[in-house]
């Protein structure tokens, strides 16, 4: 039974009917940075919620202790990429906990873009999605009565295909003792007008009119705007703003905001950027140019993990929310036990490292975990930098884009404008759910710099393209920007490529100085590919993708500079390897061995590694482990390996208890081995014995029977 059915039936037994709650708060889980995007948190003693679910929405959550197992509903204000690009992830995460159904509130196109997720291989097919329109009665539950209020923007000022049209949520909390029927319960609305064409729409609204005209039932506590500078600043949206009275809050979400949501990730860099500062650069964060409106009420700017209370008292609480102080983060390290020592003598080994000087290529890890977004390590993405100005993305999984603008800042749109091509390994959604969000950010950045718009070239499984051309039609248009290459035809000896492929291939080449692009098939799951990229300078770079030992992938990237490899599991779990088809530690620092690979840098590990992954035995001069934002050269091959001391004593706690679990893992393994041999054993004594009491049986029942042979 679900945790709130559980909850009402023991109010009901209790004897106190469906009496609101007495605890209920609105927490800003991201805060509309360019990043980040928009999203809220509510809570209650008997529901939870969420408003939006963009990109690293799930990984925020996690990061805050916020308990994705306990929403209830989420609800989607627009079907665009910013809204709904972390529903994949989140989906797959509440079915891994054990969920069967999940209800989602908002516009017709939210339907469209469910049926379009269920392409994705995997669970999401077998998941119930159920989607209540605005055109359905309210949503009702133990805590509150929510209305959907659609809105329906100028077209002319809209000029697209798909049409937007928003749904704002109108949210009437129960009174807390039902023999109190005065005190209504407070309201609270989110309200999303993502540009100038919805203003009319939202102050014509009849609903929000009742709302505005001061009667003590329609009294609204709080209204949460997710809404653009351009649109504060129109006259009359701050009219709007104005009637609700001096007794509403106004929250505001939008790209003005410079909250950080994940400072774990920044202390972590912060730390690691003591040890080496250019493999390790500071992290930054994307600042909106755009002046914010003067506004003719008060509103309070979003941060994240602000709360308003709207019981059991309405206020503002900021004991929570998030500060990023690098002072304290460096302070933390220093004091860590061996922690300085160890540095000292990795700078000291360095100086004595001879220094290539060529800036290129220049690999930067994104993402370095597997299957979801987690507080240190976000899910797969690796960006090369092959020159100055062009750039190619290795896999793409959710909030790569986010990565990008803590990793660049102000200089993420030129990054973006520098990217010429996509490979995606194959169609988990750990790898491929953040590509959309790329193509629509740099489509924006072009604008932005006023340079001339050019699509990017996509390598991926062609089993990509139904759900990309499902969300085109249906959602958003994304198929004019993007030149599709089949990694099935880049396969070494492959003789079906269409002359519209042979044409990009030839362009992308071209793009990027290189010699050749390769790809081979993997064993991981159906059409999951690896790529070896040769630039005509003569460097080669190959990137595993997900995959177990693979004699392909050795073969295509025989000598190569940098091997790029998974290495998901750590060594002793070639068991839980071979069954989800990935490689351990060993495995892949051997099949760089195989290649004669220069260098090999292991990445996508489980996130049970949170921070380091163990060291195996094999490790050695030619071997490192990523990052999530480490920049690594050719010319960084020796120092890297020099850095792994000053590495376990930054996280020698983490490798402590790493280490026992591994030692009861292997205890346990060793009982069930033991117990499975006793039981052999003593199953070879019981045969033995019923053996021969069988020929004894058997030695009394011959003279019978030859005795009665003779009679």
């Amino acid at each position: 039974m679900p945790r709130h059915v559980w909850a009402r039936e023991r109010r009901r037994n209790a004897g106190t009917g469906l009496a609101g709650p007495n605890t209920v708060y609105v927490q800003v889980v991201a805060a509309g940075s360019r990043d980040a995007g928009a999203a809220v948190y509510v809570f209650s003693e008997f529901n939870r919620y969420l408003f939006n679910c963009g990109e690293g929405i799930q990984r925020a959550m996690q990061e805050h202790k916020l308990k994705i197992s306990h929403l209830d509903s989420i609800f989607l204000s627009r079907v665009s990429w910013a809204n709904v690009g972390g529903l994949p992830g989140m989906i797959l995460t509440l079915k891994a906990i054990g969920l069967q159904r999940c209800v989602f509130l908002g516009p017709p196109k939210l339907q469209n873009y469910l049926k379009a997720i269920r392409l994705f291989p995997g669970p999401l097919k077998r998941m119930d999605l159920a989607v209540q329109l605005h055109t359905e009665p309210e949503y009702k539950d133990e805590t509150m009565t929510v209305y959907q209020i659609p809105l329906t923007g100028d077209e002319q000022k809209c000029a697209r295909r798909h049409p937007d049209l928003v749904t704002a949520f109108l949210c009437k909390l129960f009174p807390e003792e039902l023999c109190t029927p005065t005190d209504p319960g407070p309201v609270f609305l989110v309200l999303e007008c993502p540009h100038e064409g919805f203003v009319d729409a939202v102050c014509e609204n009849e609903t929000f009119q009742r709302y505005q005209e001061g009667a003590p039932e329609h009294q609204v506590a709080l209204v949460i705007h997710m809404t653009p500078e351009s649109v504060l600043r129109d006259s009359r949206y701050q009219q709007w703003m104005e009637r609700f009275g001096s007794g509403t809050q106004h929250l505001v979400l939008n790209e003005n905001s410079s909250a950080v949501h994940n400072p774990r990730s920044y202390k972590i860099q912060t730390q690691l950027n003591l040890i080496h500062p250019e493999i390790f650069p500071l992290l930054t964060t994307y600042q909106s140019k755009e002046a914010e409106a003067v506004c003719s009420v008060p509103i309070v700017r979003g941060e994240c993990l602000l709360k308003y209370h709207l019981r059991p008292q309405q206020e503002w609480q900021r004991d929570a929310v998030t500060v990023c102080d690098p002072d304290s983060f460096v302070s933390e390290a220093l004091d860590l036990p061996d922690f300085q020592t160890r540095v000292k003598e990795c700078k000291e080994s360095l100086s004595a490292v001879p220094g290539n000087v060529s800036a290129y290529p220049e690999i930067v890890f994104l993402g370095t975990g597997s299957a979801i977004p987690m507080k240190i390590r976000n899910v797969s993405s690796t960006l090369v930098n092959t020159s100055a100005t062009r750039s190619l993305l290795l896999d793409c999984g959710e909030g790569t884009f986010g990565q990008l603008c803590r990793h660049y800042g102000e200089q993420v749109d030129q990054v973006l404008c520098n990217l010429v091509a996509v490979f995606v390994s194959h169609m988990h959604t750990d790898h491929h759910s953040g590509l959309v969000n790329i193509l629509m950010e740099r489509r924006r950045a072009f604008a932005a710099l006023g340079q001339a718009f050019s699509p990017l070239f996509l390598v991926a499984p062609e089993q990509i393209m139904p759900w990309l051309h499902e969300y085109h039609n249906h959602c958003e248009e994304i198929l004019g920007d993007i030149k599709m290459i089949p990694s099935q035809s880049l396969v070494k000896g492959c003789e079906n490529l269409r002359p519209k492929a042979k044409e990009f291939v030839s362009s992308l080449l071209e793009s990027y100085d290189l010699a050749e692009f390769q790809t081979c098939e993997v064993q991981h799951c159906k059409n999951a590919f690896a790529c070896s990229v040769i630039h005509k300078s003569g460097w080669k770079v190959v990137y595993s993708g997900d995959t177990m030992p693979c004699m392909a992938l050795v073969q295509m990237g025989k000598n190569a500079n940098l091997l790029i490899h998974e290495a998901t599991l750590e060594d002793g779990m070639e068991k839980e390897a071979i069954e989800k088809t990935h490689s351990t530690t060993s495995q892949a620092i051997q099949t760089g061995m195989k290649m004669n690979a220069e260098f090999i840098m292991l990445n996508h590990f489980s996130q049970r590694y949170a921070k380091i992954p163990l060291f195996s035995e094999d490790f050695s001069e030619k071997v490192g482990i990523a990052f999530d934002h480490m920049r690594v050269r050719f010319s960084d091959f020796p120092a890297i390996p020099k850095l792994i001391p000053a590495l376990k004593a930054l996280f020698a706690d983490d490798i402590v208890e790493m280490e026992e679990r591994k030692e009861k893992r292997e205890m346990r393994l060793l009982k069930e081995t033991a117990l499975v041999l006793d039981k052999l054993t003593r199953g070879d004594s019981t045969e033995a014995a019923s053996q021969k009491r069988k020929q004894a049986k058997n030695h009394q029942e011959v003279p019978d029977k030859k005795l009665k042979t003779v009679n």
